[in-house]
């Protein structure tokens, strides 16, 4: 947490984006079996199917019974 404005984010945000880049992110996504739902990068091997509540609600395929109702 840091003030707005303070330049924090212009300070981390780059090494954040950077670690997203690299094998060992991939690597604690899958420790922590959470690889459907981190950002992808050239170490996930396999397509991994992304979860239905990351799909817009105008392009789900779902019925309500599913959980999650689909608009036109």
């Amino acid at each position: 947490m840091a003030k707005k404005g303070s330049g924090v984010v212009d300070i981390v945000n780059p090494g954040i984006e950077k670690f997203m880049e690299t094998e060992e992110y991939y690597e604690l996504c899958k420790k922590y079996d959470i690889v459907s739902t981190c950002y992808e990068n050239e170490y996930f091997k396999d397509k991994v199917e992304q979860p239905v509540y990351f799909t817009q609600t105008k392009d789900l395929k779902t019925k309500c019974s599913d959980g999650y109702c689909p608009c036109s």
